[in-house]
């Protein structure tokens, strides 16, 4: 009896220093961190990536390949229900590639700021590599209301970046922007 009243104390006490450093952890993760203008946000090479989604309100485009360099092959599904969209697109795909697979920053707000001046959601991007921690992390990107500006929900921060939106509503195209001609 005794024994297992000190196994389940035992246990209470690591789930409650689990359960503690857990927050503590996900509170630094949370902190927004000041980023410079120019800053490199998230960079994945170009002949590493391996697969990209793109998903927006209307389409969820996906894009992938086998072997690195090779040519990918591009789905895209409508929410309306429209036929999905089949295709090969071009190694680079039709030269969208470099354009969405690093962001650098203008400058960084809060979440709420970001909305503001940001209130157009375009989608969600994810980027996969075949390299071991080279996937840059899902963003949401955004624009302003004139379609001129682009930002990106990072983790917990809204940045601006110099990317340019033609490269994102190309990727919403699918097989119309995409597909090699």
């Amino acid at each position: 009896m005794r024994l297992s009243t000190h196994l389940i104390s035992a246990f209470v006490v690591g789930l409650a220093t689990g359960i503690i450093g857990s927050m503590f952890l996900m509170e630094q993760q949370s902190k927004q961190t000041d980023i410079q203008s120019g800053s490199e946000i998230y960079s994945v090479n170009n002949d590493d990536v391996m697969s990209i989604s793109f998903k927006t309100d209307a389409t969820t485009v996906v894009a992938q390949r086998s072997k690195q360099a090779d040519r990918f092959a591009v789905q895209a599904t409508f929410s309306d229900g429209t036929h999905p969209q089949q295709c090969l697109s071009s190694a680079n795909l039709a030269g969208q590639l470099p354009l969405i697979t690093s962001a650098h920053a203008k400058r960084s707000m809060s979440l709420k700021k970001l909305e503001e001046e940001f209130p157009t959601r375009l989608g969600m991007l994810a980027i996969q590599s075949n390299m071991i921690n080279d996937d840059s992390p899902p963003v949401e990107v955004r624009a302003n209301t004139k379609g001129t500006l682009l930002a990106i929900r990072y983790y917990d921060q809204g940045i601006e970046v110099t990317n340019h939106i033609d490269a994102f509503k190309a990727l919403a195209n699918g097989c119309r922007s995409l597909a090699t001609k």
